[in-house]
């Protein structure tokens, strides 16, 4: 998950730190890999659903600079990041996703990620678990593997 849990009783792990980005079609019209947020506000986006994390912390981020979800220019909204990247790709608009999540595209050309100058969106991937829940040997093994820089070697 991409923000930590509301309700008591939960314990997470960290797994993985990525940025969220504005992805954009390769012929967008920026000239660097940076916008600024006044652009940012203008642009034809295509959002993640309502209670989806990526959303929750552009959410956050935007309240700290004194903006909301009624200062953006959403067009449509999806519930896949595919779907997304093949809107974004198509010329739809743009997007706030994770890095990560686009990172075949943007290295294949067929994505750009843009960062916006005065937003700062870094994101902290966790595992949460129920704390009264038993995990087995395989699940533990699963969260060591991930959470363990020596046991990720490949990752």
């Amino acid at each position: 998950v991409e923000t930590l849990p509301d309700t008591p009783g939960f314990s997470t792990h960290h797994v993985t730190s990525d940025e969220l980005v504005l992805i954009v079609p390769p012929f967008h019209t920026a000239q660097e890999d940076q916008i600024s947020l006044e652009e940012f506000l203008k642009q034809p986006l295509i959002m993640r659903e309502p209670g989806s994390g990526t959303r929750k912390v552009l959410a956050q981020f935007l309240k700290k600079q004194g903006y909301s979800f009624k200062d953006l220019n959403i067009i449509t909204e999806m519930s896949t990041i595919d779907a997304i990247k093949s809107a974004v790709q198509a010329g739809m608009g743009g997007a706030v996703v994770p890095r990560l999540s686009v990172k075949k595209e943007v290295y294949q050309g067929t994505l750009r990620a843009l960062t916006v100058s005065e937003l700062e969106m870094p994101l902290d991937f966790r595992i949460v678990k129920l704390d009264s829940h038993y995990l087995s040997s395989k699940a533990r093994q699963l969260i060591k593997f991930l959470t363990d820089p020596e046991e990720c070697f490949l990752c």
